[in-house]
């Protein structure tokens, strides 16, 4: 009798907190972003050189991910090992790799990290950017915002 009591009492404290884990769920608690402390700042590239860095996307506003002196600069890579190899190219340090995306950091110039890269036919690397979006009316109507880049 006791070991089918405890079995009950446990079962339903099993269902209670699927219920929960449910609703919190539902709700979108699980579904927020991680925040990262990323300081964003202007890194020394001038106008011209992030056109040249970012292929001719000259008169935008790009928010580069930087830190202590140092630029992010991304990659694809089908493994780790793979992004270490260009980490050792281009003299960055791999900081993560996830899902085929590379990051690594420099304190060089970004604009002359791609250049030698593409001087020496190494694997590319851009620049990791932040890109804004800010939501602007529907032209069609409806119950959804359609958002465009705001430094466009």
């Amino acid at each position: 009798m006791k070991k089918n009591m405890i079995w009950i009492i446990l079962g339903t404290v099993v269902v209670v907190a699927l219920v929960i884990l449910v609703i919190l769920l539902v709700m979108g608690v699980f579904s927020k972003p991680i925040e990262m402390p990323i300081v964003e700042s202007e890194s020394q590239v001038t106008e011209d050189e992030r056109g040249e860095a970012e292929g001719g996307s000259e008169g935008m506003n790009h928010n580069y991910v930087t830190y202590d002196g140092y630029t992010e600069m991304i990659a694809l890579a089908d493994t780790e090992e793979k992004a270490n190899e260009i980490a050792t190219l281009y003299e960055m340090e791999l900081k993560r790799f996830e899902n085929g995306v590379a990051v690594y950091v420099t304190k060089e110039n970004p604009a002359d990290v791609i250049k030698r890269g593409e001087e020496n036919g190494w694997p590319t690397v851009s620049v990791n950017t932040i890109i804004e979006l800010s939501p602007i009316e529907n032209p069609q109507g409806g119950n959804f915002k359609i958002y465009k880049n705001i430094n466009s």
